[in-house]
Parts: C-alpha cells; sequence; structure tokens
C-alpha cells in the first residue's frame, strides 16, 4: 500500500462488507487471520492517503453513520471484532465521509466542510448518540 501512497491514490473501502459478511469471511472464507487484514483503512490513514468508506446500495441500505460506525468499532453482525488494528478514530471516520469524499471527486474547493463559500448539507444528530471504543486488546 506504501507504494500507492507515494502515487497519491485515495482508497476506498467497502466498510459495509466487515459488518454484514464478517462473520462468514473470517469463518469459513478467508479465515480470521486474512479476514483482519482485508480492510486497511487505519494504515491508509498513518500512510497519509485520503481514504473512504463507502456501501454498495441497494445491495446494502445507504447509511453513513452506520458506515463510520463499523468502520470505528470493526464489529460484524454478530458484535465480532475483525482487524481490531484497522479500526480509526470518530474524526477519521468524518473525514472519510466528507472531505476525503469531495477530495476523490475534485470538488473539495466547494464541498466537503463547512467553511464560508462552500455548500453543505448539515444532519442534526441526537444528542445521545454516541459510539464507544472498546479496548484495543478486546476481540468481541
Amino acid at each position: 500500500m506504501l507504494d500507492r501512497a507515494r502515487l497519491g491514490v485515495s482508497p476506498s473501502f467497502h466498510i459495509g462488507h466487515r459488518y454484514s459478511y464478517g462473520d462468514a469471511l473470517g469463518d469459513s472464507i478467508l479465515g480470521e487471520t486474512r479476514s483482519a487484514k482485508l480492510l486497511p483503512v487505519a494504515t491508509a490513514f498513518a500512510l497519509g492517503m485520503l481514504p473512504t468508506l463507502h456501501d454498495a446500495s441497494p445491495m446494502l441500505p445507504a447509511n453513513a453513520f452506520h458506515l463510520m460506525r463499523t468502520a470505528v468499532l470493526g464489529k460484524a453482525r454478530s458484535g465480532r471484532v475483525l482487524g481490531a488494528d484497522q479500526a480509526i478514530t470518530i474524526e477519521q471516520a468524518i473525514r472519510a465521509m466528507t472531505i476525503h469524499r469531495a477530495h476523490q471527486l475534485g470538488v473539495e474547493k466547494q464541498i466537503g466542510s463547512i467553511e464560508v463559500e462552500k455548500w453543505a448539507d448539515l444532519h442534526k444528530c441526537r444528542a445521545r448518540t454516541r459510539v464507544r471504543r472498546r479496548p484495543s486488546n478486546s476481540t468481541r
């Protein structure tokens, strides 16, 4: 991935796979070790890349907050954690869904962050909306 980072590649990760298919990937398709390496989002951030998160709608419902939650917590549908070392921070997840997406589309000067002269869609969240990080040594 380092060679791609040097080329300025901005990867997009289908993070919905971790939630929807993580258990099958870990149990029988790829195995625990290989499935943990499948979506190296934290590595992309560490290399200075501008990664984004996506899903395959309408195969899976479009839900940006669910994608961010999956990237932060790393959990499959069962609650099993896959690739704990690839979990990202809440701030990184927000960047992956906003300014990094705008960068990939080449429109970061018009959208992607809240600044004067930029277009923005804002979403009001409930005050009790929380994402709690698990301890890094946790497997579930």
